[in-house]
């Protein structure tokens, strides 16, 4: 069982019911995809599971809409009204009002992960830039090494505790930082900005408080055993 506000929390999507102490339970069968579930060693993530809702394709240059759900840059941005202040979430229809910078750790774990599926995005999207957006997304500095494997831990780690984020939550400047106030390493209460020095982001999910980012927690929990995730 799991306490309902963390659910509600939670940007993933789940079939709950609940018991008569009020307590929230997942009425699907445990799932890979569940990130309230952890035990075995999960199979490892494919392309398919690391999909925009938009255009279905492999996330390129995702962006994390203060709701927690991840998009690709251009569809992200092809998806907002112009002519609005306001707009809403493509998949949770939730409101917001700042288009957040592309969260690079993400995009780091996507082109280290599935390079060939990456490198064909990159192909695509840089075609569409030049021939129909007359535009260019942010460009992304890669790290040196690309060899070996992605050290979850230390990609997804908080700006301002430095350990792991834990749950994972993106800022509108695309940092990370720990979700949950009672697991940050802080002497002060974190007041909602990112706390990296000199940057201007800010968790601008303001009514419901910071939320998890489903993507990131679920690689998290695909990654990690039940001990490392804590």
């Amino acid at each position: 069982s799991h306490n309902l506000p963390s659910l509600l929390r939670c940007a993933c999507f789940l079939t709950m019911s609940l018991d008569p102490n009020g307590n929230a339970h997942c009425t699907e069968a445990p799932s890979n995809d569940c990130p309230h579930v952890m035990g075995a060693p999960h199979a490892a993530l494919e392309a398919g599971d690391l999909s925009c809702s938009i255009c279905l394709d492999l996330l390129y240059k995702p962006c994390v809409n203060s709701c927690g759900h991840a998009f690709c840059f251009w569809c992200f941005h092809h998806a907002m009204d112009v002519f609005k202040t306001h707009h809403s979430c493509p998949l949770c229809r939730a409101d917001f009002r700042h288009f957040p910078a592309v969260c690079v750790p993400l995009h780091r774990y996507l082109a280290h992960n599935f390079p060939k599926e990456t490198a064909m995005r990159e192909e695509e999207v840089r075609k569409l830039e030049i021939e129909e957006y007359k535009a260019e997304s942010p460009s992304i500095e890669m790290d040196d090494d690309a060899g070996g494997n992605f050290n979850v831990t230390a990609a997804f780690a908080c700006q301002e505790c430095s350990n792991l984020a834990v749950p994972p939550t993106v800022l509108s400047c695309g940092h990370v930082v720990c979700g949950d106030s009672s697991s940050r390493n802080a002497s002060n209460a974190w007041n909602g900005v990112c706390p990296l020095d000199g940057c201007v982001g800010k968790n601008v999910n303001e009514q419901n408080g910071p939320a998890v980012c489903a993507l990131m927690e679920k690689i998290l929990r695909r990654s990690l055993s039940a001990k490392e995730y804590e």
